[in-house]
């Protein structure tokens, strides 16, 4: 019961839609445990605990759900030219870009005010 949950909170993290968490489940590398190995994970970094030099080295189930849904998702939003940024605003901000076919980068959108996921990116730019 306790994993089944896990994976219930980590479907609703990556905003899957309701019905839908069976076929994930389904899909999902490693399956239920996968998933759980995946939430759990998150969890820790979350925490600060960070991760073990084991998960470090390799993609774990999570990285590989989260890249195929995420992508799948930000590919549904009209990529804009940076230019489209808003020159006022926070200091540092993140933002999310995609590599288009051709080769030239585009901005899928800003995302500002939220100072622990900025702490967190900035956090794998820094030595």
């Amino acid at each position: 019961m306790t994993e089944y949950a896990c994976a219930m909170v980590h479907a609703q993290r990556l905003g899957l839609e309701r019905g839908t968490l069976a076929g994930f489940l389904g899909a999902a590398p490693g399956g239920l445990k996968g998933v759980v190995h995946a939430e759990r994970r998150l969890r820790r970094e979350e925490s600060g605990k960070g991760t073990s030099p084991h998960e470090a080295q390799h993609d774990t189930p999570r990285e590989a759900l989260a890249r195929a849904e995420l992508s799948a998702r930000l590919r549904t939003v009209s990529p804009r030219p940076f230019d489209d940024l808003d020159a006022a605003g926070d200091e540092f901000t993140l933002v999310i870009a995609q590599r288009m076919p051709s080769g030239e980068v585009m901005m899928v959108g800003e995302v500002g005010g939220d100072v622990d996921l900025l702490a967190r990116a900035a956090k794998r730019l820094l030595p």
